[in-house]
């Protein structure tokens, strides 16, 4: 078993910083090791302070990966806990983007539009529940486009697409 053999078999184990010790210099051999997941090639005759310096560099590098990994955790659970929200809130919710199509909408808003999600997401707002205020110029998601941090709230009847009309506060 060689270097790269012995790094692999560690790796598959443990989550750890290698870093290689080798007196090869042959492009092929240093290309062996790039596939591995490896903090750095230390050529033997380099001596102790390149040795040291590349071991920090190491043990730096891999803190920070550590450091990346709990953050994307961390905020994979904040929005898993946020999803958990919006989708058993007893309120019908919409996120509606820029271009007037349907980001995302909760079990609540299904049931009130008489469509299944995957028949609501993608389309336009205007055709899967539509208002007075759809389509003209009191239309809220202008509103929120001309002004942002504008509070808005309009008592609404909105029209299902079976025809079927619902009081709503938008």
């Amino acid at each position: 078993i060689d270097g790269t053999q012995a790094a692999q078999e560690i790796l598959k184990a443990n989550d750890i910083p290698v870093v290689f010790l080798s007196s090869h210099t042959e492009p092929e051999i240093v290309e062996k090791t790039e596939k591995i997941s490896s903090y750095g090639y230390v050529v033997k005759n380099s001596g102790i302070v390149v040795l040291d310096a590349s071991i920090k560099m190491a043990l730096k590098l891999f803190s920070e990966k550590v450091k990346n990994l709990q953050s994307e955790l961390r905020a994979l659970e904040g929005e898993r806990e946020l999803d958990s929200i919006f989708n058993t809130a007893a309120d019908a919710m919409c996120v509606i983007g820029t271009d007037f199509r349907i980001k995302k909408v909760n079990d609540t808003y299904c049931k009130m539009v008489g469509l299944p999600r995957e028949n609501i997401i993608g389309e336009k707002c205007h055709t899967v529940f539509k208002g007075a205020h759809c389509e003209t110029q009191n239309c809220p998601i202008r509103a929120f486009q001309s002004d942002p941090d504008r509070r808005l709230e309009i008592e609404a009847v909105m029209t299902r697409p079976d025809g079927k009309e619902i009081p709503t506060i938008k």
